[in-house]
């Protein structure tokens, strides 16, 4: 069984704030994710490392909040914790 470790990923008002509705690496969970993880991510259905070295599923709930950001251009700040199998890309 592979090692793993848990990121908090914490959706900030600024993040919401400075995020751009359906720009997957602009959006609110992409700049915290960036933040958290030390390396720049895409948000689709998953968190996916941009030089696809990480793909982390994100739960429903996250997801729902990203569409409520891209169809209204805001949400509440949230976090999440994702888990990450060792050896994944992390810079935090």
């Amino acid at each position: 069984m592979a090692e793993t470790r848990e990121v908090t990923i914490d959706v900030t008002e600024d993040d919401i704030i400075d995020g751009i509705p359906r720009m997957c690496f602009l959006c609110p969970v992409a700049r915290a994710a960036w933040r958290a993880l030390g390396v720049p991510v895409a948000v689709t259905d998953s968190i996916l490392e941009a030089e696809g070295y990480l793909n982390v599923a994100l739960p429903d709930w996250v997801r729902d909040r990203i569409a409520e950001f891209d169809a209204r251009g805001h949400c509440e700040p949230f976090d999440f914790t994702v888990v990450l199998e060792k050896g994944a890309v992390y810079a935090g």
